[in-house]
């Protein structure tokens, strides 16, 4: 049983067709197309300085003040060359009896094949080897930058937002250069309208000073859609991210080869399958070799590790938005009782503490109230709810105030608002 071996091999595919894959499956790969590509690795593995901390600056103390010192130190990144390869088994009789060109119709799709096994890798670490990152996707989600779509909430605001999925990768340092979504993201970006029935995003038509085909566009970056399966919308609508943050590169000993002597067997049980020269068959072998990585260097908007990074994932839900609540609480007055419960409304319910926890208010005396919106099952507040969205709450300025400050802060399934009174009667 023997099979063509790496220098025994009788390469029948020519050279140009060989390069055609180099060339292609870049163009077939939505995650090679964003990332940054480095030149091709010579070995296997490659390491890539990566800044790990940063000098400080300080105000020198006088004239004869003494001058600190201060450093930098940096970690290495690896990338690792994996391969990826399938092999396509063809009867000889077929390539005899074919009228048209069989390497033309099977090397889009070949190409379409990489490129879809290298994607869902990158993004979600889907049979990846044990020497890739965990995937973007899951990165993103493990540093917290992740928002949870809400039914009926303002699309507009959850992407682009204060609040929304661009904001979390600006607050981490970045700017979003690109987006890619599921196929459903299209009709929700269709979908989305102002206050006067107008569609918030439009296409693009032109990019770099040349027309384009009307690509979509959020906020100046493109966002694409790649139609394929990579892109679940049960697991991720829309990922974002400044993509030149992740570096690919090709290894060298990218191959293409025609076999006409070997077994191919199951990698499960091992048996074999074909058996190419008993059954006159050939089989087209491609393989490919590239790594990727992300080093996510230290800057000075967000220094910490664990919380920064260049991407962020807005993820499906079956939750419904809250887009409005009730304060309903009564201002302390001397000798009167704190209010105890606060009702809720649709999708909610409201609790209150007072600081300091008197059974009675006291005479000119300063007290808080705390009240906690809390979402019910299959609610959430919307990513923009603001105190703009709370009727009831007191004023702080102007004849009859009753409060010193009102504060909001919206934690998606909590809303705590915090009404700090005037003083009470003497």
């Amino acid at each position: 049983m023997a099979i063509i071996d790496r220098t025994g091999a009788e390469v029948l595919i020519p050279e140009e067709k060989s390069r055609e894959i180099l060339q292609s499956v870049p163009e077939s790969s939505i995650a090679m197309r964003l990332m940054r590509r480095l030149p091709n690795m010579s070995s296997k593995t490659r390491s890539i300085p990566v800044l790990g901390s940063l000098p400080m600056a300080y105000f020198v103390d006088g004239d004869t003040g003494f001058k600190k010192t201060t450093s930098m130190a940096w970690e290495n990144v690896r990338l690792y060359a994996e391969e990826i390869a399938c092999i396509v088994p063809i009867p000889e009789n077929v390539l005899d009896d074919s009228e048209y060109d069989i390497w033309a119709n099977v090397k889009p799709r070949i190409d379409e094949g990489i490129g879809a096994a290298w994607d869902k890798a990158v993004f979600f670490g889907e049979n990846k080897p044990a020497n890739f990152p965990a995937g973007i996707v899951n990165g993103a989600i493990a540093a917290g930058n992740y928002l949870l779509h809400v039914n009926g909430a303002s699309l507009y605001q959850e992407l682009l937002g204060e609040n929304g999925l661009a904001a979390l990768i600006e607050e981490d340092g970045y700017v979003p250069s690109a987006y890619v979504g599921a196929i459903k993201m299209r009709s929700m970006l269709r979908g989305a309208v102002d206050n006067n029935g107008l569609p918030i995003f439009g296409r693009a038509a032109y990019r770099d000073g040349v027309q384009g085909k009307g690509s979509y566009e959020l906020d100046g970056a493109e966002a694409m859609f790649p139609k394929s399966e990579i892109m679940d919308p049960e697991e991720v609508l829309l990922l974002g991210g400044e993509w030149n943050q992740a570096v690919w590169a090709i290894r060298t000993d990218i191959s293409t080869k025609l076999l006409t002597e070997a077994v191919i067997q199951d990698p499960s049980t091992k048996e074999i399958v074909y058996n190419l020269a008993q059954q006159d068959m050939v089989a087209l072998r491609v393989t490919f070799r590239a790594g990727w990585a992300l080093p996510n260097p230290i800057n000075r908007v967000n220094p910490t590790a664990e919380t920064r990074y260049p991407f962020a994932v807005l993820r499906p839900s079956s939750l419904t938005a809250i887009e409005s609540a009730q304060y309903s609480v009564t201002a302390p007055a001397k000798n009167g009782t704190p209010q105890a419960t606060h009702d809720g409304g649709t999708g909610y319910t409201a609790a209150i503490a007072w600081s300091p926890a008197d059974g009675t208010f006291g005479a000119s005396k300063v007290y808080t109230a705390t009240v906690t919106l809390t979402a019910a099952d299959g609610y959430a507040f919307a990513n923009n709810f603001s105190a703009a969205d709370i009727v009831g709450l007191p004023a702080t300025t102007g004849d009859g105030h009753t409060a010193q400050t009102v504060n909001v802060v919206n934690n998606g399934d909590t809303v705590v608002i915090t009404v700090k009174y005037v003083a009470t009667g003497a």
